[in-house]
């Protein structure tokens, strides 16, 4: 059976809904997902909802927001839209002016920004540039650097569970890597955006999920492990 791709779950998308607002809440409903299983964001954030459920979210309405994750280590906030194009869309400025405005609001202290298309337009990416809350750039070509057909598998895993009750289950490598790695790894990407700086006096040296409880409950083994991921 062929590996399935966050190309191949797209397309899926494109083909099964024709309303723009159906497949924007499947896109934003599958990235929530994403955002709690992969290995490196489940490390990051201890909370995510979905922007209608967010806790903190009161009277406020619609404002470009789509999910919000809370940070493990600080408690902070973290502000996320999901934008759904087709993958020769140029994104625009115009097209996130909401959603960085909505980032000011003093709840939120990070952004991110997960688009289907790669392409995007000069003033959009200079709008990203020196904000006083840092906004990353999440991209199709990213989703399928973290190998989507480890985590679709677990998934559909999880789904024939015959177990009772719930169980939180770590879906990774099982390998521990050190920062310097991964920065090394993303140095050698056809176009490298992380920049290297000095540790801060409160982060973790070093963290490890165990995925022990994967294996037993549901017989899940990762097929694909770091540093070895295909070139997109």
């Amino acid at each position: 059976m062929p590996a399935v791709t966050i190309h191949d779950i797209l397309a899926q998308f494109r083909e099964e809904e024709l309303h723009n607002r159906i497949l924007g809440d499947r896109f934003e409903r599958l990235i929530c997902r994403y955002l709690e299983l992969d290995p490196l964001f489940a490390d990051r954030f201890s909370n995510i909802w979905m922007w209608n459920e967010w806790p903190k979210k009161g009277n406020t309405g619609d404002i470009g927001i789509d999910i919000v994750a809370e940070e493990r280590a600080t408690g902070d906030f973290c502000a996320i839209q999901c934008k759904f194009y087709l993958p020769e869309h140029t994104l625009s400025k115009d097209d996130i002016d909401s959603y960085l405005n909505a980032l000011g609001d003093k709840r939120f202290t990070t952004g991110i920004i997960v688009s289907t298309t790669d392409k995007w337009g000069a003033n959009a990416e200079k709008s990203l540039l020196n904000r006083d809350k840092p906004v990353n750039r999440l991209r199709v070509q990213d989703l399928d650097d973290t190998h989507v057909a480890d985590v679709a598998r677990a998934v559909g895993l999880a789904v024939q569970w015959q177990g009772t009750g719930s169980a939180v289950l770590n879906v990774g490598t099982g390998q521990n890597h050190s920062v310097m790695e991964l920065l090394a790894a993303a140095a050698k990407s056809s176009t490298p955006i992380l920049e290297h700086q000095a540790p801060h006096p409160a982060d973790v040296p070093a963290t490890l999920a165990s995925i022990r409880a994967v294996g037993a409950e549901l017989g899940w083994q990762p097929r694909i492990f770091f540093p070895n991921v295909p070139d997109s």
